[in-house]
Parts: structure tokens; sequence; C-alpha cells
């Protein structure tokens, strides 16, 4: 069996129903006894006449169990979800394209089997979570642009966990205290809305980006109507929460922190200008205003050599990715 495509013939017969009765199980386990489902998944369309894939917001692990008892097999995953007790399992079997964050090259070749899959009018349906994390449901993360660059039609969904006492998502714990806390609710909730497909327009099609952000605007706008609430459409993205967590682990100390932080800003307003990045850090440290739950600045900007320790400063908002940081009340620790 090729182990970059996914399982065929006798072995797709044998795991298909295994795959979703095990999925299944595991939600029933958590005390999700039933799963609300809106809509169905759209059938095959132009212009390959392959099933759309499934654009998602991305909750919690428990999404891709959720995806799998409703018949949606195709997923593109981190390379540590193939570690994961009984779900890494899963996923291998199920032939989930895993990719490295930090590895371009693997960041290349994921892309590349993903555009395959979404074309091939014989392969399962592929389910994208294209925050490329997990939320605490709060927001919507910047969509990354890998799944919209092959500029066929869609089909975006959204996933929603009602719950009261704490969050699905366990990037910030433990797994295993959070698993205890998810087994120890004997009912939880999972709601899933499926959309209907979103065709490109030309422009979409030439700029993946454009094509991202809209679908996310439709997201939360569908959000709205369905759940009754608005959910906020984060400036932020996945490379904030990688180096807020590489400092949670130790991996980076205050002031390296800091400084990828100024040079991921620094990159960011020199894309919305159309200028090239630089590609070095700042010759000087950042002076920044400090939250008490999170090391990253509500604003970043140039100043001199930072004293030890590090007073805070004023919040003084000096482009447009932080003050709508600041605005938006959605500090980075609880993505």
């Amino acid at each position: 069996h090729d182990q970059t495509m996914p399982l065929s013939g006798w072995r797709w017969v044998i795991m298909e129903p295994v795959a979703r009765y095990l999925s299944r199980s595991i939600l029933f386990v958590c005390g999700y006894h039933w799963i609300r489902v809106k809509g169905s998944p759209a059938p095959p369309c132009p212009p390959y006449q392959s099933l759309p894939p499934i654009v998602a917001n991305h909750q919690s692990w428990t999404d891709i169990m959720v995806f799998i008892s409703l018949g949606c097999y195709g997923f593109i995953a981190k390379q540590s979800v193939s570690k994961a007790p009984l779900v890494g399992y899963m996923a291998r079997v199920m032939n989930v394209v895993f990719v490295k964050r930090d590895d371009p090259n693997s960041r290349g070749s994921a892309t590349a089997a993903l555009r395959e899959r979404m074309c091939s009018p014989t392969l399962p349906r592929v389910v994208v979570f294209p925050e490329g994390t997990t939320t605490d449901g709060s927001c919507l993360l910047q969509y990354r642009a890998g799944a919209f660059r092959a500029g066929i039609p869609i089909q975006p969904c959204l996933i929603r966990y009602p719950h009261r006492w704490y969050a699905q998502s366990w990037d910030s714990q433990p797994f295993t205290s959070h698993l205890i806390q998810r087994l120890s609710s004997l009912h939880n909730q999972v709601s899933v809305t499926f959309m209907p497909v979103y065709q490109p327009s030309p422009e979409e099609i030439e700029q993946p980006f454009l094509y991202a952000s809209n679908v996310r605007d439709r997201m939360r706008d569908m959000w709205s109507r369905v759940n009754g609430r608005d959910i906020s459409l984060s400036p932020l993205s996945v490379k904030e929460k990688l180096i807020y967590q590489s400092y949670r682990e130790g991996e980076y100390d205050w002031e390296e922190c800091l400084r990828r932080y100024a040079v991921l800003n620094e990159s960011m307003l020199a894309k919305s200008r159309g200028a090239s990045p630089a590609n070095s850090l700042p010759a000087t440290p950042v002076h920044t205003s400090v939250g008490a739950t999170a090391p990253f600045p509500d604003v970043v900007e140039a100043a001199s050599p930072l004293p030890s320790p590090m007073p805070p400063v004023p919040v003084m908002p000096s482009s447009p990715i932080l003050s709508a940081t600041a605005e938006s009340g959605v500090p980075i620790a609880t993505v």
C-alpha cells in the first residue's frame, strides 16, 4: 500500500466502518451522546467532479472524531498527532497528511498532496482546518492560504462545542488533565453546520489569501446566525501561538520570544505594504506592554535596549495589526 495515498480497495472496505465505529465510540465515552448536524456534505461539483473539500474552524482533537463519524476522512495534521494514543494510529491508518510546521520542505510536500486529493474525483473528501491550530471558540484566527491555492469550490463548515466550565482545546494544559476534565463531564454537546458550497471568483482563484479571507468572513456571518452570538475575527495567526508555546515550554527565553514576535510583526507590516520583509532580527530589542497572562506585547515598537527587569510601558498602537489585537480583546494565551 502506498503510504502517501488514502486506503483503497478491500482495505478501505474493511477500515471505513471500523474507523467510523471507533470514532463514534470515543465520542460517546467522552460524553458526546449525539451530534447535532445541520445541512450535509455537498455532492461532487465542477471543475474536477471531485467532492468539495470541507473548510472548518478548529477547536479540539475531537473535531477529527466528529468528521470521521460523519463520513469525512481526509485530513492534514501536525506531525505530533501521529504519536497521540489511538488517535495517531487511526490517523496513520486513514493516511492523514502530516506536516512539520517548522520544515518548509514538509509544508511544500503537504500542500502538493493536499491539492492532489482535493482535485481527485475518486479519493475521499478532504477536511481542512485553515487556522492551523485549535482555539477556545471565541474567535477565528487568520486562515492559512494552502487549502485555497487549488482554486476549487469549497464547503465551509462550523463546529461548535457549547460548554460552560472549560474549553475543548487542550494546548495550554497537559493532555492527561484535559482528558480527566473531559471524562468528568457526563454529557457534552457538539454541533456541526454544513454551509452551502462557496464558488470562488476569478480574483479569488488568482489570490488565495483573498479567497481565504472571504471564506472566513462568510463563516463569521453564518456563526452569528446559527449560534445567536458574534464571533470575532482575530488578527493573530498560528505563528503567534507557536512563539507563545515555545516560551511556555522553555525553548525561548523572554528576550528571544520578544525578538521573534517583533520580526513576525515587521514581516506582516511589510506584506501589508507590498514590500519585502526583512530577513534578520531587529538591531535593537523592543519595549512592550505586557499582560498578566502572556509574555506578548499589545504593541511592539522600536526602542532602546531592554532594561533588566523590563518595565511595562503604556499602550501606544503603532500598527493596524497590533492595534486590532488590542481592540479585539483576544489574548494569545487563550488561543
